[in-house]
């Protein structure tokens, strides 16, 4: 295993017992284990994630906006911190959703997607010239 996989593994560890810190309310040991996930890489979203999370539990709702921002930022694709900036927006404008998104659990893209769209009318197009 070279090094590169093996901070992988690392990252994805930390991230792993941050969730489960945060799923059993223990704060401090998240926080802990969100800021060792940053040293193995800064460039993914889930520590921002995490952090934004652990804001909220501190009622430091500006800053968890920002963590939820950074996170969108680092990877647009990662939904986890686009639907915890949602519900922590639509709050403030009196929707009651509580789920909270620790981004454990993949979500499968629906396979009629505008991309796909797109690309199956193109596909198309291309076959009648």
């Amino acid at each position: 295993m070279n090094n590169s996989e093996s901070l992988k593994k690392s990252y994805e560890m930390k991230v792993r017992i941050a969730i489960n810190a945060l799923k059993s309310g223990d704060f401090d040991m998240a926080m802990i284990s969100t800021l060792q996930a940053v040293l193995d890489n800064q460039d993914l979203p889930e520590y921002h994630n995490l952090l934004g999370l652990i804001a909220e539990h501190h009622k430091d709702y500006p800053l968890a906006c920002r963590h939820y921002r950074a996170s969108y930022a680092l990877d647009p694709s990662y939904k986890p911190a686009l639907h915890n900036l949602e519900r922590l927006t639509n709050q403030k404008f009196g929707s009651t959703s509580d789920h909270v998104d620790f981004g454990d659990v993949i979500e499968v893209e629906e396979p009629h997607s505008s991309i796909f769209l797109y690309e199956l009318l193109n596909h198309r197009k291309a076959k009648r010239r």
